[in-house]
């Protein structure tokens, strides 16, 4: 009985230790306020292989994989990278802009 106390009470002083530890060092909303004024991740190469495999995948793929079925997108689904590649770093536009232009898009969303 006195070893199950005992045990419990070394427990319960190691979790209090780790909810203290866990409290003082805590600082994610401090770090989560910065956002990036240089375009990010989007900019570092958007034309890059890795990219347009990605993009080729997800947007605009003819099924090259069991379970997936082909896609057509519709082309505004890529404004928003565009729209960020012109603000932040538009000397990387042209490699991406020909890349989208090997792709096929058509009007696929509505309103």
């Amino acid at each position: 009985m006195r070893g199950r106390r005992l045990i419990e009470a070394v427990i319960a002083a190691v979790v209090i230790a780790l909810l203290v530890v866990g409290l003082v060092t805590y600082d994610a909303g401090k770090n989560n306020r910065r956002v990036p004024a240089d375009g990010g991740a989007i900019c570092q190469n958007p034309a890059s292989a890795l990219g347009k495999a990605t993009l080729d995948a997800m947007l605009a793929n003819g099924a090259g994989f069991m379970g997936r079925r082909p896609v057509i997108a519709d082309r505004r689904t890529v404004l928003g990278e565009l729209r960020i590649l012109q603000t932040y770093c538009p000397e990387k536009l042209g490699p991406y802009k020909d890349h989208l232009d090997d792709l096929k898009f058509d009007d696929t969303i509505r309103g």
